[in-house]
Formats: structure tokens, C-alpha cells, sequence
């Protein structure tokens, strides 16, 4: 990679394999929040509303430079390739690989815009990738599953909430206690997930275990920045298999 060009990783591939070059001077572009401002009549103030502290998804356009691999054999078999890689309907991780740190929930917003060189129409074009972007991005380090803190500690390194997801695998029931807020599981025989945003909590995609479950709140644990504590214990004559949690920290873009 040289000073000014990187590579994406999305769908599991990345730009590299269909010899893209990202431009990494691409414009960077950040979410606003959703604010409504309403005249105040015979005044020159405004009053100002938070749309639920939401914020709006946006669109990031990078510029590419394309050197064809000789396993296509032409540039249209090249961009057939680079359209089924991209087409989807739902949002994906997109890595970048001069900002490692955090994962981008994206989509592909518009076709790409492929242009032909002028220097090699056969084996060069430049080409540009629009993603529609969610407002936030995850951490790296918090974006896969990982063991519980051995000394019961964690620090959420951003300053937004965090919602974890929770699996455990075991038989009987369980406590789990977040800052010191408990979270009953009953009867569990086998996986149990608990999704952090949803707060489904469920053996797989066809079996709920909502009835199982006791929440603080009716919600999943929240992380708040800074310190916060976990402390996960089988109860009587319990078994616990495994236990892992997936922190989900995150940022606005």
C-alpha cells in the first residue's frame, strides 16, 4: 500500500482481489443529528429538538484506481465480478485498511461509476463506490466474541452506551449481574443467546428462550463509558460449558 492508497474489506473479500486501489484522500464524511428547529413567533430564538438523540445515516463515496488481475478476462468480466461482490440488501461490516480501529456498517447506495483509462482501456479504470452508512462505528476490538473479564472489570473506552451480546452454553440457571443489576436465565439446556439491542435472548434462529429469561428493566445490559463490572454465576447444581460476550463499543461516525 503506498502513502495514498488503501483497500476495503466487505463480504468477505476485499478491494485487492479485483485490483482496486482506494484513494484514501476520499472525503470523509461524518453523521449530523437529527435536530428540528422551530421559530419562535416574535422572536429571533429557535427552539431546539433532539429527534430521540438519534442520529442519520449518510453516504461516503470512494475514488479508485483499477488495475485488472489476469484471472478476468476483460474489464467487463472484471466489473460483473466487482457488481456481484458489492449487491446485496442488507448492511455489512466494511473495514478500512488505513483505519483498522473501528468496523462501518455499510451498503452499496448506487451502482459504481466505472470509467475507462485513457493511458489502457484494456486492463486500467478508474471507478468510484458509494456506501450508505449507519451514524455509528464499532470498535475492533469489541467487535468479536471474547472471554469475560477474569478480575470482573471492563472499561468502555467511548463515550456512547454500549449493548453487548451474550452466549453461554450450559444446563440449569444462571445470574448474570451487570454493574451490579442481575439478569436470571432458567432452564437453560444448551446455547443461550442474548442479543444486546433487542434484548432477544434465544437458543437459535427457531428457538426462543424469552420465557427463560428474567431482565432488569425488561432491557439487556447497558455499558455506560468508563468503568463497569460483570459477574456471571451458575446456580445450584448448574453446569456451565462456556461463556463469552461480544462488547459491541461504538462511536459516532
Amino acid at each position: 500500500m503506498t502513502d495514498n492508497i488503501g483497500y476495503i474489506s466487505y463480504r468477505g473479500k476485499s478491494s485487492a482481489d479485483f485490483g482496486f486501489g482506494i484513494n484514501i484522500d476520499s472525503k470523509r464524511v461524518h453523521s449530523a443529528p437529527n435536530l428540528t428547529f422551530n421559530q419562535i413567533p416574535s422572536s429571533s430564538i429557535e427552539n431546539i429538538f433532539s429527534n430521540a438523540h438519534s442520529r442519520s445515516p449518510t453516504d461516503v463515496s470512494f475514488s479508485c484506481t483499477i488495475d485488472r488481475p489476469e484471472r478476468f478476462e476483460d474489464m467487463d468480466d472484471l466489473e460483473d465480478a466487482v457488481m456481484d461482490w458489492l449487491d446485496g440488501s442488507e448492511y455489512a461490516p466494511l473495514r478500512l485498511s488505513w483505519k483498522p480501529t473501528y468496523i462501518y456498517m455499510a451498503i452499496v447506495s448506487t451502482a459504481p461509476d466505472f470509467t475507462q483509462s485513457q493511458d489502457d482501456m484494456e486492463s486500467h479504470e478508474i471507478a468510484t463506490i458509494t456506501f450508505h452508512m449507519q451514524p455509528l462505528k464499532y470498535r475492533a476490538d469489541g467487535y468479536y466474541w471474547q472471554s469475560l473479564p477474569k478480575n470482573g472489570q471492563i472499561v468502555n473506552p467511548e463515550r456512547l452506551k454500549a449493548y453487548p451480546d451474550w452466549h453461554f452454553k450450559g444446563t440449569g440457571n444462571f445470574v448474570l449481574t451487570v454493574n451490579g443489576m442481575p439478569y436470571q436465565f432458567n432452564n437453560i439446556d444448551g446455547d443461550c443467546y442474548l442479543d444486546g439491542l433487542s434484548a432477544d435472548c434465544f437458543q437459535d434462529q427457531a428457538t426462543s428462550l424469552n420465557e427463560n429469561v428474567v431482565l432488569t428493566n425488561n432491557d439487556a445490559p447497558v455499558f455506560e463509558h468508563g468503568l463497569n463490572t460483570i459477574k456471571f454465576e451458575p446456580q445450584t447444581d448448574a453446569s456451565l460449558d462456556l461463556i463469552e460476550w461480544k462488547p459491541n463499543w461504538r462511536r459516532i461516525l
